[in-house]
């Protein structure tokens, strides 16, 4: 809300010195400066900030409404500065503004405290010298009052697996967050919770200056997104197809009908992504409504890409009966063991402690392998990755990396002698099929 520029010089805190008559008793030409103090993080009135022509002995206080005034300055130009707490609090200064006084002329003069993107900027600086940033608010949504506390994720997907990276943080005394260190031109997903309430995610770009995104609090309940996908020339459905919503845990693959799922989803706006191979990737956005579900049909154009001769390999058994023909099954009742200490995928896999499964990066992709002498030997020998596989249907290992390990009901780890057999050289070096609760239920 504007401020009115009507001031009373009365209500004005201090005064300027009266000045000395000119030499030989001539007056000395004087005009006056007015103006107002602004708390520009806020955009309120900033009061009690002193105010000082620099050099000189003009001084003033800011009344309640931020606003101040000089008489009688003598013509010429000088430097205004202003000090204030807040200044102290926000960790920066206001620098100096240049007024210029004029004969009998009010000049009229705003002043303010650095902007909270800029004070952001200078506090990562501190604490990261790359990347950029985004800040904001945490307010209640009916009285949008502030809300200290309040815990803020940003989450965003990054790489050419889709690797996805969180960040948490909590909200200051007053309310504000901000996240330093950014990738430029990442594509953020954004939410924030206290106690029961919470907000409904956002979408934010990260840009080269920061961004900023406000989050409101309320009590909302969870929707989900449901959807078809299919060939957009032969209309068949197309399985195995990844979706995921960007910068979120949200992933699954299409089963054999072209069908996904995701349940528990909070209410908000998301960028729904489908990549499958030798199709053009395809990202819509979507909204979810507070309480209210979603379904959604798409359709995917092919892209004429050649493709090396392992990936189009065609298996001629089924992969349930696969999965029937041996290997080491880890259950659900072995999944619930270490599930607090499982965060992703990775930690599944090295949690449940499957003998001569090794999980590690390298050149950072996600790499599962068997460990063989030659790779305890050479350390920095390429990833001998092993297949895998969601309900039947082959992922690669990057894909499947943020997949929510309290999806999963079981899996099933083929060493490499048993996966050649089954799967031939594809197999070669080993296999993990996992199955999820969805799938299990599908099946019956």
């Amino acid at each position: 809300m504007p401020i009115p520029r009507t001031l009373a010089v009365a209500a004005v805190v201090g005064a300027t010195l009266a000045l000395p008559p000119g030499i030989g008793g001539q007056e000395v030409p004087t005009g006056s400066i007015r103006g107002q103090v602004v708390d520009s993080t806020v955009a309120e009135p900033l009061a009690g900030a002193d105010v000082a022509l620099w050099e000189t002995t003009h001084r003033v206080q800011s009344n309640e409404d931020g606003y101040f005034v000089f008489e009688q300055v003598p013509v010429g130009e000088y430097a205004m500065v202003f000090f204030h707490p807040r200044l102290a609090h926000l960790g920066v200064s206001a620098g100096q503004t240049m007024v210029t006084v004029q004969e009998g002329v009010t000049t009229e003069v705003d002043l303010g405290t650095p902007s909270l993107a800029t004070v952001t900027s200078n506090q990562c600086l501190f604490e990261s010298a790359e990347g950029s940033f985004v800040f904001g608010a945490v307010l209640d949504t009916e009285t949008r009052v502030a809300i200290p506390g309040s815990t803020v994720h940003l989450s965003w997907t990054e790489g050419l697996g889709g690797r996805v990276r969180t960040r948490r943080t909590v909200a200051d005394g007053e309310g504000w967050f901000r996240f330093c260190g950014l990738p430029k031109g990442a594509k953020a997903s954004g939410m924030a919770e206290f106690l029961s309430m919470s907000s409904t995610a956002q979408q934010v770009a990260v840009g080269e200056r920061g961004a900023r995104i406000d989050f409101l609090l309320g009590e909302y309940e969870p929707s989900g997104i449901s959807g078809r996908l299919s060939d957009q020339g032969g209309g068949q459905p197309l399985s195995g197809a990844a979706v995921r919503l960007l910068g979120t845990r949200y992933f699954t693959v299409t089963d054999g009908r072209g069908d996904f799922q995701f349940q528990d989803v909070p209410p908000g706006e998301y960028v729904l992504e489908v990549t499958q191979l030798g199709y053009e990737t395809r990202s819509e956005t979507v909204n979810l409504l507070n309480g209210v579900g979603i379904s959604v049909e798409m359709k995917m154009s092919m892209e004429p890409i050649e493709l090396e001769p392992i990936v189009v390999t065609v298996d001629q058994q089924r992969m349930a009966a696969r999965a029937a023909m041996g290997g080491q099954v880890v259950s659900r009742e072995d999944i619930a063991e270490v599930e607090r200490r499982t965060r992703n995928i990775a930690d599944l896999l090295r949690n449940t402690r499957v003998s001569g499964l090794r999980i590690r990066r390298e050149e950072g992709q996600f790499c599962v392998e068997f460990e063989s002498g030659q790779v305890r030997l050479l350390k920095t020998r390429p990833c001998e990755s092993v297949l895998m596989f969601i309900d039947d249907n082959r992922v690669a290992p990057e894909g499947i990396y943020d997949f929510p390990p309290d999806a999963i009901d079981h899996f099933v780890v083929f060493r490499p002698v048993q996966a050649g057999a089954l799967f031939g050289t594809g197999g070669a070096h080993g296999a993990v099929m996992f199955y999820t609760k969805n799938g299990r239920r599908a099946r019956r």
